[in-house]
This record gives structure tokens, sequence and C-alpha cells, in this order.
């Protein structure tokens, strides 16, 4: 479990928009955790999807749940948004390129076969996330409704973290 703390009085306030303690903590472990994420797989920007298949090798063993409730929750923003999984894909997570659509739609439809998959998938995921806040792709005004996004992805990068201590 994370040794992250709750500080549960800090909320933050920019550019008129609020932003609840709970996001601001969510959004700090996800920071916190990317970062030993990269750390660990000694990746960067332009090293990422040629390292996703030696990264999902590395990991011995996974819960499978904390995968699966991630491609629960995007499935549930995509339909909450009227898209379709390749519309959200492409239209709300900004994948990459087409390979990363393609790990990401095999996650989403739950159409992994092995857990190297899964974790294709759900690293692609992450990294979109990852883009989105930190390029500009995620307004302030929005990051409330996302919160169990965050959650779901913190879930994995901290089981990934954990399988490679």
């Amino acid at each position: 479990m994370s040794d992250i703390k709750r500080c549960p009085h800090f909320e933050l306030e920019v550019g008129g928009a609020t932003i609840n303690p709970e996001t601001v903590h969510e959004i700090a472990r996800f920071t916190i955790f990317w970062g030993k994420f990269e750390f660990y797989n000694k990746c960067n920007k332009y090293s990422m999807p040629e390292d996703l298949p030696k990264i999902a090798r590395k990991i011995e063993t996974i819960n499978d749940e904390v995968f699966k409730n991630l491609a629960m929750v995007l499935d549930a923003q995509a339909a909450g948004k009227g898209y379709s999984v390749p519309g959200y894909i492409t239209d709300a997570l900004k994948a990459r390129d087409d390979e990363y659509a393609l790990y990401i739609e095999r996650f989403m439809n739950s159409e992994c076969s092995n857990k190297n998959d899964w974790i294709l998938g759900a690293v692609c995921v992450i990294d979109c996330v990852r883009n989105n806040l930190f390029n500009g792709e995620k307004d302030v005004s929005i990051l409330d409704k996302q919160i169990y996004l965050f959650r779901a992805v913190n879930n994995v990068l901290e089981e990934l973290i954990q399988n490679q201590s």
C-alpha cells in the first residue's frame, strides 16, 4: 500500500477553479508514482514506446483486478462522453500513435490474452494521461471529474512499482 499520506485540508485554486483536496492528492500521487515508474525503467519521453514490451516482460506477476478496474473506468468515461472506444482513444486519450491505440483498444475491450498485454495496454493509457496532464490537454476545471481515472491509474502504477522494486 502507498506510503503517501493524505493532507485533507489542502485545496488548490487555479485560475478561478478550485480543485478539491482528494483530486490534488491523487494528482500528487500520480506525479510521484510516474516518476518512480520511469526511474525504475530508465525511461524518457523518447524511449517509452520502444521500451514497453521490455517493461512488460520484466514484471513477474500482476493483480489483474487493478488493471480490469482501470479498463472499467475508461469504458465508463468513454460512454459518459458518448464516444466509441476508438473515438475515445483518439479524441480524449490522444494516443501517441497507431501502435499505442491498438494496445489501448485491446486493453479497453478486455482482449488481453496475457499479463504482458494487460501491462502494455495500461502503460499506454497511463502515458496518455501523463501527456494530457502535463502538456496542457486537461483543463483545471475538469480535474475533479477525473478523480476516478487518477485513482485507477495510480493503483496500476503502484502495482507495477511494487512488482519492480
